[in-house]
């Protein structure tokens, strides 16, 4: 499934990691020491990036055998994806009978696929997670101390991959106090991990002189990014990306639930769904996109009653396990994060598939020849959604192409606004991207504005005149980040949902020629990515 997409463009948060595998492979005991302009301003890179840097390391040893092309740490990161793929078997061994289906489930969600072909450190980080979690639970079952500090370890290097990974050591403080009922060597775990991100962040804090776990805590809090939606409405934006990027799961309803519940089940599903959809029904999205959402706050409800119904039949630690595991990324991607976005949904894949597969053992399993097409259908509905990523992605390292060639005028310059894999291969092709309170632009200068991107700001009126815009095909049928189609799935201060099928139309990428000197100026720096703030239009 990895393997057509190894030629995948950069894409989203892609140069972040990048540009700290560059300078771990330069000097690998100062990760964050570089500036970047991400968001029109240099700063320091641990000024932007929210994310430890042990997957950067990763790129650059990959980077180290094969080159940083493309092709090349795409195919590297299939290895974390593998490891993720093990990893759920594995621990799925220790909770159901049915392994090997509650890891197909798991793989055959957009969530997975998408993650799992971009440079991010989110497949990595889940991979470790999982892995902990089986060998935590061996250690229980064995009372092995050296289970519980491998296990330690993994944790330690799950938190370090990405900050999230954090939260796996109250979820086993929870899971072990119920299972063991008193402290014991299980404990060894918590120690190891604590210790290990305590000596990461004293590091990083007497090198760079910020504390990266209060920075990334306090980052969704800034009142400069999103204006915080009501309560209701975080909750729907959550149900609707929990629900698609796990869309698949929705047609193993009449496998999972009794018959004499399923007329009940479904019919409280519909209810709740309708009431989420109508929620955020507007007049001017089309019964469509209204359709979209009902069927994605469906299959999100779905999830959570799934994890309800399995501790309401069990009652055994591992069903609270799960339990509190889908109910602590359901809260972090609505409410805690500063966006809903795909890859904050990910870790929840490996308890949907236990989950799905504890149920199906509950009504007596399935044949093979019932299991295999619902996962096909899970892994087209999955790869459909990669695809148009990767077109979304190819559009941009295009664009960046055509508008990069030097400008015939002698003495003029070109500049860019937008972030993500368009930043990347502009700067890759020669291109300085605009910085706010230091460029100073002279007649004739010229700017591309990348249209469906963050962090582009507008020009002001009178110093500037669009010459040309340059439009990019992408999918015809599916959107992934338009606002036109209310998608997000990066970011869901685009669209509530995920991702809709329908057609978002081609990329845009504005140029603009500068009709008088004009420095840009300083401005206070904002997150912000709302609508106003992006579109890059004229005046």
């Amino acid at each position: 499934m990895l393997l057509p997409f190894v030629g995948k463009a950069f894409h989203i948060d892609d140069p972040l990691f990048l540009w700290t595998a560059e300078q771990v492979s330069v000097d690998p005991a100062d990760f964050f020491g570089f500036d970047v302009n991400w968001y029109g301003v240099v700063e320091p890179i641990w000024a932007v990036t929210k994310n430890p840097p042990l997957a950067s390391y990763y790129i650059a040893l990959v980077a180290a055998v094969g080159g940083w092309s493309e092709i090349s740490l795409h195919l590297g990161m299939i290895l974390p994806a593998l490891a993720l793929a093990l990893g759920i078997h594995q621990l799925a061994l220790h909770l159901c009978r049915e392994a090997r289906l509650a890891a197909l489930i798991a793989l055959a969600t957009p969530a997975f696929l998408v993650s799992a072909t971009s440079l991010m450190s989110d497949v990595s980080m889940l991979a470790l997670w999982v892995w902990a979690i089986a060998i935590f639970m061996r250690g229980l079952e064995g009372q092995r101390t050296r289970d519980f500090v491998l296990a330690g370890v993994l944790m330690g290097l799950c938190a370090l991959t990405k900050y999230f990974g954090l939260a796996l050591i109250p979820l086993l403080i929870a899971y072990a106090s119920r299972r063991e009922r008193r402290a014991g060597p299980w404990l060894w775990s918590i120690a190891v991990a604590c210790v290990m991100v305590g000596a990461y962040d004293l590091y990083t804090r007497g090198l760079y002189g910020f504390d990266p776990l209060l920075d990334m805590m306090g980052y969704a809090n800034e009142p400069d990014i999103v204006a915080t939606p009501p309560f209701l409405r975080q909750s729907a934006i959550g149900l609707f990306f929990l629900g698609g990027c796990t869309l698949g799961s929705i047609l193993w309803i009449p496998f999972v639930w009794p018959r004499r519940a399923l007329t009940i089940v479904v019919s409280c599903i519909a209810v709740l769904a309708l009431g989420v959809a109508y929620l955020f029904a507007q007049a001017s999205w089309g019964l469509d996109i209204e359709l979209q959402e009902f069927l994605f706050a469906a299959a999100g409800i779905h999830v959570l009653f799934l994890a309800g119904a399995d501790c309401h039949a069990r009652r055994d630690p591992e069903s609270v396990l799960l339990l509190l595991w889908v109910l602590g990324v359901f809260v972090f991607a609505a409410f805690t994060n500063w966006t809903a976005n795909g890859r904050s949904i990910l870790p929840v894949i490996p308890a949907l598939g236990i989950l799905i597969a504890r149920a199906v053992e509950r009504r007596g399993g399935l044949c093979t020849r019932i299991q295999l097409p619902i996962v096909a259908v899970g892994f087209a509905i999955a790869g459909v959604v990669a695809v148009a990523d990767a077109q979304l992605a190819g559009s941009a390292r295009t664009a960046a192409r055509r508008l990069s060639a030097p400008l015939e005028r002698a003495g003029a310059r070109l500049y860019f606004q937008g972030s993500w894999g368009f930043q990347r291969y502009m700067e890759l092709a020669g291109v300085e991207r605009l910085k706010i309170g230091e460029s100073r632009l002279r007649l004739g200068d010229r700017i591309v504005m990348a249209g469906n991107n963050s962090n582009v700001y507008r020009l002001p009126r009178g110093y500037a005149h669009l010459i040309e815009v340059e439009e990019v095909p992408k999918s015809g049928w599916i959107a992934i980040m338009s606002r036109l189609r209310s998608a997000g799935y990066h970011a869901s201060v685009w669209g509530p949902l995920p991702f809709s099928f329908g057609d978002p139309g081609p990329e845009e990428y504005r140029v603009f020629v500068i009709l008088k000197e004009w420095a840009p100026e300083p401005y206070y720096r904002s997150k912000s990515t709302e609508p106003g703030a992006v579109e890059g239009r004229e005046g």
